[in-house]
């Protein structure tokens, strides 16, 4: 009877330890996809705000290239 409770106790220790090894590995897993989801919303925004930048000066390269032929015609 003594080893049946041993292996009982081995057993339920097991299934607990499979249980938080379970839970821990959810957690990293989450903080992971949380970093890189921050990371990947960074990139975003940075490329947003540099071709922003980009659009706005070929606007202000056409409105003068608009100017110089507006006066040219004049």
């Amino acid at each position: 009877m003594l080893i049946g409770t041993r292996v009982t106790q081995l057993a339920a220790e097991f299934f607990e330890r499979t249980k938080w090894e379970g839970v821990r590995l959810h957690q990293s897993l989450r903080k992971v996809e949380e970093e890189i989801g921050r990371k990947y919303k960074d990139i975003l925004a940075q490329q947003r705000a540099e071709l922003e930048l980009e659009a706005h000066k070929m606007m202000l390269a056409r409105e003068q290239v608009s100017r110089s032929q507006s006066k040219i015609d004049v």
